[in-house]
């Protein structure tokens, strides 16, 4: 579990450096001593289990252990302006349900703080995961669903993903992700074009359409069609009825179990269509920007669907 962890990090690293207040900031990326004086600052008798740290390279990860077993992996990278962090956890599979619901609902607080501490970006983006943890509250119920809420405070965005993971079905797997706008702007486009990428290996066709076109591009109950269309989004606001997202949907970028939506009209010199946008931390002026955007066209009782799930700058 720690390789694959450890796996995860190094990818998500890597992805942003191929291309990442009131309180003084650490400088990136994290070096063993800087992670080893927080966790004494927050009194966490935990040990750094493995270490790499290449300055030269603008990126590190590190990875500490609790007595109760749990695993957390540190990402950081600095490169062109860029500041990111990512935090990921991994549960061990002998936790019964009880362990994992006290996990979620205590520990976990310690290593948000941890993690806040350690990006520097002081008391609101702490109140920030304070508010998640209270509004997010796990119960036994909720063990077999995932969830991602992100949040924006002032140039910093935040999110927390919790997955499910192995064969009890169960959220042993999880992230924190801190990074400025930079970083998140660049973070957007690499993953767009790993997108472009991954439909070349896996064979699925991602079309490139004007607004006009996207409008007659045909599908049926059974089927998505992937679509990549450049332009603005207008008349954004919180959607009335969010869509339900089938199954048959297929994307690494979009939470199939999202509650929270934008409604937009999407604009180019050809036309505009009203599309359905995943909630993320960027605002209505970024929105509004000129972007490729990648969407998913599905039907719902035989009327089509379009939701954009990944929003890049050109």
């Amino acid at each position: 579990m720690k390789k694959k962890l450890a796996a995860l990090l190094c990818a998500i690293t890597m992805l942003l450096t191929a291309c990442g207040g009131e309180v003084q900031p650490y400088t990136f990326p994290l070096l063993e001593q800087d992670l080893q004086m927080e966790l004494t600052k927050q009194k966490l008798d935990v040990e750094i289990a493995q270490h790499d740290e290449n300055p030269m390279d603008e990126h590190s990860i590190l990875v500490v252990k609790d007595d109760l077993g749990v695993t957390y992996g540190f990402a950081t990278t600095a490169k062109d302006g860029y500041r990111f962090l990512h935090m990921a956890w991994t549960i061990p599979p002998q936790f019964t349900d009880e362990e994992v619901v006290n996990f979620y609902n205590s520990q976990l607080k310690k290593y948000l703080g941890l993690t806040n501490a350690l990006y520097g970006s002081g008391a609101k983006t702490k109140k920030s995961f304070d508010n998640y943890l209270k509004d997010n509250e796990v119960t036994e119920e909720h063990l077999s669903t995932g969830d991602f809420w992100t949040d924006r405070q002032a140039d910093t965005h935040i999110s927390i993903h919790r997955r499910i993971y192995g064969s009890e079905n169960r959220i042993r797997l999880g992230y924190v992700t801190m990074m400025n706008g930079d970083a998140y702007e660049h973070l957007l486009k690499s993953t767009s074009d790993a997108w472009v990428k991954r439909s070349e290996l896996e064979s699925f066709e991602i079309q490139n359409c004007t607004v006009s076109e996207l409008t007659a591009v045909v599908t049926d109950e059974s089927t998505a069609k992937y679509i990549r269309a450049t332009g603005h989004l207008e008349d954004i606001k919180e959607a009335e009825t969010p869509p339900v997202l089938p199954k048959i949907l297929y994307s690494s970028t979009l939470d199939l179990n999202a509650k929270e939506f934008l409604s937009a009209k999407l604009v180019d010199d050809t036309g505009s269509v009203d599309v359905f946008v995943q909630k993320t931390s960027m605002i209505d002026s970024e929105l509004n920007m000129e972007r490729q955007h990648d969407i998913l066209l599905y039907l719902d009782q035989g009327k089509p669907v379009y939701v954009v799930h990944l929003s890049a700058l050109k």
